[in-house]
């Protein structure tokens, strides 16, 4: 079953680190397997090679909870998250300059429960019209009110952006006040969506994709850490790590340049 014909999508993208080619295949062959068969790459903006004029899209809120532990989901807690912020602007920005109706985005760590085809086929059926942005799935998720028997809307947080549906009218909206950076992509959306009722995000009630815990999640490595030669599974060490000292001496001469 072809679901790019089933949705009149025009695009589906996978977002990929360059670094991480090692995803790429393996998604790519679970993501055509279920239904989108013109799956391609969209090359994710890597936040440990960002510049100063990348930088300065945070707000001096974000700069400095970079420099201390994530103490609450929405915090950024470091600079791959802001590098995926980055990204989903830029899947945004896509949209909106190619005119793309409909474009279905994955992360690369996507999990597909059992029988996805016929059970998106099922929910699709019954989505709202004036929807801007179709989750497919989520890590967690407040109670949100019903929309109809089979999808709720967002009102409250959710956590995780593993698969979606985006509409050119929703990129537009979401992208109006998408800057400065103060969290998570995430946080965001479930904050603009819950302050704005004109920008409608519907959740299927069922989660249907969800993000694979055995794969090292690439925002999630800390400004701070206690040793370089710390490895975990699945992730590169070749990243390149930051103190809380050479941060701020960072963000210092950053600022600087712009206040002269």
């Amino acid at each position: 079953m072809n679901l790019e014909e089933a949705f009149e999508i025009d695009k589906v993208f996978c977002l990929n680190l360059a670094r991480r080619p090692d995803r790429w295949l393996p998604v790519s062959r679970k993501i055509k397997a279920n239904g989108f068969m013109s799956v391609e790459r969209f090359d994710a903006i890597d936040g440990h090679t960002l510049k100063g004029s990348d930088l300065s899209k945070l707000s001096v809120r974000a700069i400095y909870e970079l420099t201390e532990p994530r103490h609450v989901h929405e915090a950024l807690g470091s600079l791959g998250a802001v590098g995926c912020y980055l990204s989903w602007m830029s899947i945004l920005q896509t949209i909106v300059e190619n005119g793309y109706k409909r474009v279905i985005v994955f992360e690369d760590d996507i999990i597909f429960v059992h029988n996805f085809v016929n059970k998106i086929l099922f929910y699709y059926r019954e989505l709202p019209k004036d929807c801007d942005m179709w989750m497919f799935g989520y890590y967690n998720r407040d109670d949100f009110p019903a929309a109809n028997t089979t999808h709720v809307i967002c009102k409250g947080k959710y956590w995780g952006n593993f698969g979606c549906m985006i509409t050119l009218d929703g990129a537009k909206k979401i992208l109006k006040t998408a800057l400065p950076i103060e969290m998570h992509f995430d946080s965001y959306v479930a904050r603009l969506a819950s302050i704005c009722p004109n920008v409608k995000i519907y959740f299927t009630k069922e989660s249907l994709v969800t993000c694979d815990k055995n794969l090292w999640s690439d925002i999630s490595t800390p400004i701070i850490v206690q040793s370089l030669k710390e490895s975990r599974p699945g992730h590169s060490t070749s990243a390149p790590y930051f103190s809380v000292s050479s941060l701020f001496s960072y963000f210092s001469d950053f600022f600087r340049c712009k206040l002269v």
